[in-house]
């Protein structure tokens, strides 16, 4: 009976280990990186029902089996062609992914519930090493402590879903019949609720068959025209001529769906089409509003936008200034900062602001209660000074994006285009691989970068509000 307790607690624990690398790698094959330190929890003697002796010892031969467990699962797969320990480690070297990263988390993992409980024997037999771990992660929670856990040290951390294939088992039904007959039947059938885009609708858009955008900047340099006395000396002045260049970036995105899905399912392939577009088309618009510019991404008006400067207010201050002050102040800093002498000015056309702000704007009052803007004035979209000030969800609460939206310029390289086809062996298994892609342009000329501001409207308000005593 003891020498059963001790196969079954090993035997356990190696399962453990490559429970362990199977949640940390997404993939149940993937034990080759048995290499990084795992964090292995503890035996309890009441949790194998023997004494503390027999825990202790346990825990004494598993310490010493762990470096053969570990080859020899990496050479169980080595017989199948999986990549060795040492070109994992590379691989995941090389995606900024170090055996102390891994360890961590794993560390964290045991630290949020994956130390065997103490057991009585009778549970131990109804409940193994894996159940305890499956139910160790439903707890409430604890995904979102892992995430902020490593994120503490090492930055972002997305936990994601994985993404499925498109089957006739996507259909489901509240009536507990069959679904897919229930959908031919319905009365109705709703589209994909997504939001739509509308940054191109205010900017410079076009097309080019270049792959490299390149325009040219004649640009004043030093000197002036003077007033002179008679026979006196012409001043002299010159100009610089600057080659600048852009480079297009692309969006893309994939479905797998099988042959019997859109066979089956009505308005299926349509549907699939036009969800892909607009998932393109909503991802490009959020890179030409917020992209860093950072290897594959565009570089977002909101990045080359200026903050705002409160020296560029010259007027007399304002007492409890708002958002229609603040819109007012920052079309003035459009206005009136040039890039060099007798620069043209620029009038921004749209400023775009969070619903949420845009509400509180037609709900201010004066002193008396009283609405200073009469709902009638307020439907839709409002204008101050010519200026469209815009409600958008994808603008963040607090932040005020104002610009003459006709020098940002959305210019198509590779017009977005769908294609269809076969990769690895889904011609034998009746799927099809549907992609989405596009290339473009997004730019803003370097002198023109000035007709932008992108900034906290509370910033903004706090520079130009007066101070009463």
């Amino acid at each position: 009976m003891r020498t059963k307790k001790i196969l079954f607690v090993l035997a356990s624990l190696v399962w453990m280990a490559f429970l362990a690398v199977s949640f940390i790698t997404g993939d149940a094959t993937a034990a080759t990186v048995l290499a990084i330190p795992l964090a292995v929890p503890v035996i309890k003697s009441a949790a194998i029902g023997d004494s503390d002796a027999l825990a202790t010892e346990l825990n004494r031969v598993f310490a010493t089996l762990s470096d053969g467990i570990k080859s020899a699962i990496e050479e169980e797969y080595k017989t199948k062609g999986a990549a060795s320990m040492e070109d994992i480690d590379k691989k995941l070297e090389k995606l900024g992914i170090k055996a102390e990263t891994i360890k961590e988390i794993s560390e964290a993992i045991k630290a949020h519930g994956l130390e065997l409980e103490n057991k009585s024997v009778g549970d131990v037999a109804k409940m193994t090493i894996k159940s305890m771990i499956q139910s160790a992660f439903k707890r409430e929670g604890l995904a979102d402590e892992i995430k902020s856990f490593y994120e503490s040290r090492h930055g972002s951390l997305e936990v994601t879903k994985a993404v499925g294939t498109i089957t006739t088992g996507n259909v489901a039904t509240t009536t507990g019949g069959n679904a897919l007959l229930d959908m031919l039947n319905a009365d109705e059938i709703n589209d994909i609720r997504l939001t739509m885009p509308f940054i191109e609708d205010f900017s410079n858009t076009g097309s080019t068959n270049k792959p490299v955008y390149t325009y040219v900047d004649y640009v004043p340099g030093e000197g002036d025209v003077y007033f002179i006395a008679e026979g006196g000396e012409k001043a002299q002045l010159d100009l610089n001529i600057e080659v600048r260049t852009a480079s297009p970036v692309k969006a893309a995105g994939y479905e797998i769906l099988t042959e019997e899905s859109i066979t089956d399912i009505p308005r299926l392939e349509s549907t699939a089409r036009g969800y892909l577009f607009r998932k393109y088309l909503l991802k490009r618009q959020n890179g030409i509003l917020f992209g860093d510019g950072l290897q594959q991404n565009p570089l977002g008006v909101t990045k080359i936008a200026s903050a705002f400067n409160p020296a560029t207010w010259v007027a007399e201050k304002i007492v409890k200034p708002n958002l229609h002050d603040a819109v007012i102040a920052v079309a003035n800093q459009i206005y009136t900062t040039p890039s060099y002498t007798d620069d043209v000015e620029f009038y921004p056309n749209v400023c775009f602001v969070n619903p949420g702000d845009f509400a509180g704007l037609r709900l201010t009052k004066d002193n008396n209660g009283q609405y200073l803007f009469p709902s009638f004035t307020l439907f839709g979209d409002k204008t101050i000074d010519g200026i469209r000030i815009v409600a958008k969800s994808k603008i963040p609460a607090g932040k005020i994006l104002m610009g003459d939206f006709m020098k940002l310029n959305i210019i198509d390289y590779v017009a977005y285009s769908v294609r269809i086809g076969w990769i690895n062996d889904q011609f034998i298994k009746n799927l099809f691989t549907m992609l989405g892609e596009g290339r473009f342009y997004v730019y803003v000329k370097e002198l023109e970068k000035r007709a932008f501001v992108y900034d906290d409207i509370a910033n903004v308000i706090a520079g130009i509000e007066k101070v009463q005593a």
